[in-house]
């Protein structure tokens, strides 16, 4: 007889998960996130993700380059022990104004923004922005259209990983 996949997962890895995750969700609080994303039905598929989030969420939405980075450069005073507004960060790659990619790249600048967690959303699914995406050091990239299991797979992975970098 065949093993069901719970038991594939060692015991001690359920038990370690089980044991960290409340940690987790209560370190964070609530989530903030920023979209900056110009099309509707990616902004309304965002939504519905993040309404099943497991963490209360509140997301900015920007609708073009401008306005995303105006945000990111709240002043500083509003930020708490110099960590960033946003705990993660939706591109599109190819913005109004000022692109996706200009963004990453200044974001990556930024030493206060610089480890934050970035999803670029490629509308443009040939090699060459997926490539350049990850040469521009985006923590991810999923392809358009993008659906709320997407976003909140990616999420969830994300933020495991801030919890164990920062727990390190």
């Amino acid at each position: 007889m065949a093993p069901r996949p719970l038991e594939l997962i060692p015991p001690r890895f359920v038990l370690m998960f089980s044991a960290v995750y409340p940690l987790l969700m209560a370190s964070l609080g609530v989530l903030n996130i920023l979209l900056a994303e110009e099309n509707e039905e990616d902004i309304r598929a965002f939504t519905r993700a993040q309404a099943s989030f497991l963490i209360e969420s509140y997301a900015e939405i920007a609708r073009d380059g401008e306005e995303a980075m105006r945000l990111l450069r709240k002043p500083r005073g509003l930020r708490r022990f110099d960590k960033p507004i946003f705990h993660m960060i939706f591109l599109d790659t190819y913005l109004p104004k000022i692109s996706g990619f200009q963004i990453l790249h200044e974001i990556r600048r930024d030493p206060y923004l610089r480890y934050t967690p970035v999803i670029m959303l490629a509308g443009n699914h040939d090699g060459d922005t997926i490539v350049r995406c990850y040469e521009e050091r985006a923590n991810c990239c999923l392809p358009k259209p993008v659906t709320p299991a997407d976003f909140n797979q990616v999420a969830g992975a994300l933020l495991t990983h801030e919890f164990y970098r920062n727990a390190a």
